[in-house]
Formats: C-alpha cells, sequence, structure tokens
C-alpha cells in the first residue's frame, strides 16, 4: 500500500518515471498477495488499480503498447473479481473503466474490432450500473464518456 501511495504522490508531482518504478514495485508486492490469498477480491481488485494507474503512465509516457498489457491485466484481474456474488458496485465500475481504456488504447494502436468488443462490453457494465444506481453520478459520468468512445471509434 505505501508503494502505491508513493506511486501516486510522484504521478500528482508529474515525475512519470518515478512513478513507473513505484508502480511496479507496488504490482509486485500486491501481486504475491493476491498470489497467497486468492480468495481475498479487494486484493485482486488492488492490483488492478495498481495496473491500471501503471498503464496511464506508460501512456503518458508515450508506450502505448505497455499502457495496453497493464490495463489488459486489470481487465482480467477486474473480470474474476467481479464475477463473484460479492463484487460491490465501485469493482464493477472499475471494471467498466477499465474495459474503456484498454478499447481506446487498442483504437489508438489500430485494432478497431478488439477495441469496439471491449467498449460495448464496458457500456454494458455501466448501463447496468446506472439502472442499479440510478443516483450515482460517478456510474453516469463513466457510462457517458464510454458513449462517447464508441461514437469516435464509428467516427460520429
Amino acid at each position: 500500500i505505501s508503494h502505491r501511495m508513493l506511486a501516486d504522490a510522484k504521478a500528482a508531482s508529474g515525475d512519470g518515471e518515478a512513478a513507473i518504478a513505484s508502480y511496479g514495485v507496488a504490482r509486485e508486492a500486491l501481486g504475491e498477495l493476491v498470489a497467497r490469498n486468492p480468495n481475498v477480491p479487494e486484493y485482486a481488485a488492488d492490483l488492478a488499480g495498481v495496473r491500471m494507474n501503471l498503464a496511464q503512465q506508460f501512456d503518458a509516457s508515450g508506450d502505448a503498447k505497455g499502457a495496453l498489457v497493464e490495463m489488459q491485466a486489470a481487465v482480467d484481474l477486474l473480470r474474476k473479481v467481479t464475477a463473484r456474488e460479492s463484487a460491490v458496485p465501485r469493482q464493477r465500475s472499475d471494471f467498466g473503466v477499465a474495459l474503456r481504456a484498454t478499447g481506446q488504447l487498442m483504437s489508438r494502436l489500430g485494432r478497431k474490432e478488439e477495441a469496439r468488443e471491449h467498449l460495448e462490453e464496458s457500456k454494458s457494465v455501466l448501463q447496468s450500473l446506472v439502472r442499479e444506481h440510478p443516483g450515482e453520478a460517478l456510474y453516469t459520468s463513466e457510462l457517458q464518456l464510454t458513449v462517447e468512445a464508441v461514437g469516435a471509434l464509428e467516427g460520429i
């Protein structure tokens, strides 16, 4: 957790290289925690969050392929977490956001069909959350961002 907090601080200060290094350490530490505790979905969700943040730093540094590797790993983790009946709305929202970010990265890398699949799945996840929690502005906002990403992919 402390490595993630340090990485967050480095990212906020604009020190992307140091943030990448700290997120990498946090990824390894949380990865070990998840491996030792596979039945604790919160650890896997935390690891997914670190990988999403690492992806953002890679993308900001111009490494879209590295960003995609990390974001796809986050999607895989969150897919497993959200498949559990105990999944909380925040984890489902993070899954929708990770799917959207993965789709956007794929689109930029010319992988349009895969991008579309991820964006459509993101839309479905977030639509479900909006239906279940109509008063939660964050879910509505995330859904709108996904709808816009789908429109951008389709050239609308």
